[in-house]
């Protein structure tokens, strides 16, 4: 029996090799990651975090989604569809500290602007009591799978990412 990588493990890889090449260069600094396996809904979610060099009151998660019948078309000798052969993406950033209105509307101008109108775009404020903390997150979700035919575009979602800090910064 061989072991037959999947979608998920190959964009994963893929990622995550651009994401430390960039870290290794002082681009970016990685700031954490994760990879689980979600055995009650055979599920597998990947996410790595970084932020740039000198900020760290914000970051980029670039998440990565594989469900069952994801990794179920490519796995089973089956008439399953092979679109479903690929993985969710989306980048969640998240800002430290109060936003006003203003500061809030520019950047989600500015991820609309870089990913797209057809984008999915969320606005998460947190408010933690203790210690008092306020944070945002902007999620920008891909309404559509990412197939392994479309791994060398990986490297240029990333460059987005980071541009995407670096004006994120200019509104700060």
């Amino acid at each position: 029996v061989s072991f037959h990588p999947i979608a998920f493990d190959n964009i994963k890889y893929l990622l995550e090799g651009h994401i430390y090449d960039l870290d290794l260069s002082n681009d970016l600094i990685i700031q954490d990651r994760n990879e689980r396996l979600n055995q009650a809904k055979w599920q597998k979610e990947y996410d790595i975090t970084f932020a740039l060099e000198d900020l760290s009151n914000f970051q980029c998660t670039f998440k990565l989604l594989s469900e069952l019948n994801n990794i179920a078309s490519e796995l089973l000798e089956s008439n399953l569809d092979e679109q479903l052969s690929g993985v969710h993406a989306e980048m969640i950033f998240t800002i430290k500290g109060p936003l006003t209105t203003v500061q809030v509307d520019k950047i989600v101008h500015l991820l609309k602007g870089f990913w797209g109108q057809n984008r999915a775009f969320d606005v998460i404020k947190i408010e933690k009591l203790f210690p008092k903390e306020t944070e945002y997150l902007f999620v920008v979700k891909f309404e559509r799978l990412i197939y392994e035919e479309q791994m060398e575009n990986l490297a240029e979602l990333v460059e987005v990412c980071v541009r995407t800090l670096e004006e994120i910064d200019n509104i700060l």
